[in-house]
């Protein structure tokens, strides 16, 4: 069932304020086109939603998300995703930097784990990979790992190489 929020055009979503996004319901949200999404949520809207809005969003959402507004997900947020969400980001919106050092520091161990091998060799740039700390290294699948490419394995520091093990 639409809802009158998903009526909305682009132009009227990006003019709603953080204090009208952050009370949309989670059918509110998760009714959101994804030209909706795109188009019309601005980074400090993103900021605004709650974990419990965060945890509606659906793959297709996700998958169309810009850069700068996978930047903008608090780092809870971003830890409260289910594996189906966090399967939904490509590797262009990982590796282009979709997802800060700050943010890749603060991922559980849970979440990388959820990371598939093309999202983790394709997707992690040279930064995000020197953000993650030895812990994180350690929680990758045995399958992630392997995909590392050489390249990537030596912007590892000693510590994460032996994490690996």
């Amino acid at each position: 069932m639409a809802t009158i929020v998903s009526n909305l055009t682009t132009a009227q979503i990006a003019q709603l304020t953080t204090a009208q996004i952050a009370v949309l319901s989670t059918q509110d949200i998760a009714s959101l086109n994804t030209s909706q999404v795109s188009a019309g949520l601005t980074t400090a809207q993103i900021q605004s939603l709650s974990t419990k809005q965060v945890a509606v969003l659906t793959s297709s959402q996700l998958s169309v998300l810009t850069t700068t507004q996978l930047q903008s997900f608090e780092t809870t947020d971003l830890n409260a995703l289910t594996s189906r969400q966090v399967g939904a980001l490509t590797t262009t919106q990982l590796s282009s930097g979709g997802l800060t050092t700050t943010q890749i520091s603060a991922l559980t161990s849970s979440i990388l784990s959820m990371l598939s091998t093309s999202q983790i060799s394709q997707g992690l740039n040279s930064n995000q990979l020197q953000a993650l700390t030895t812990t994180q290294i350690a929680s990758l699948s045995t399958r992630a790992i392997a995909a590392l490419t050489t390249d990537q394995l030596a912007q590892l520091e000693t510590t994460d190489l032996q994490a690996l093990n």
